[in-house]
């Protein structure tokens, strides 16, 4: 994945019918300004997208991320920046100021490839899959009484 660029995301939901709600989409829609305003500045040092499923997002967090919400991945290092500000507060001169401190190696980074983060993330990953098996299985429990 080393795209010698940061990969900024928009962590969004979208529902069952693959439509995300007016929230989410004025968030996508106000972080797409940043970038269209800034895209001298900002083209040749991140690549933008967006995702429906936070399910990868928060992987790379390794933390279930509030919605919605902004990430940004070092694809060189596998570092990723989150915004300290709350993410449905952040403005467009908010997320400027995220992305600037990321370039200039203000921002604080998390995760990596070492041993540590490796093995948190194999932990992480487990309590993940097992609170997912646990929710899906409450739900077909039925009641002997």
């Amino acid at each position: 994945m080393a795209t010698n660029k940061y990969v900024v995301i928009a962590v969004l939901e979208e529902n069952k019918l693959l439509e995300i709600s007016p929230e989410m989409e004025d968030f996508k829609s106000m972080i797409r300004q940043v970038i269209e305003k800034n895209r001298e500045k900002y083209h040749k040092h991140f690549q933008f997208g967006w995702t429906g499923s936070p399910d990868l997002a928060n992987s790379v967090a390794m933390e279930t991320l509030s919605l919605p919400n902004l990430l940004v991945i070092n694809s060189s290092t596998y570092q990723h920046h989150l915004p300290e500000d709350i993410p449905t507060y952040l403005t467009p001169e908010a997320i400027q100021i995220f992305l600037d401190s990321v370039l200039a190696g203000e921002a604080p980074s998390y995760g990596g490839s070492s041993w540590m983060v490796r093995l948190y993330r194999a932990y992480y990953e487990a309590k993940s899959a097992l609170t997912d098996m646990w929710r899906g299985n409450l739900s077909s429990l039925q009641c002997c009484w």
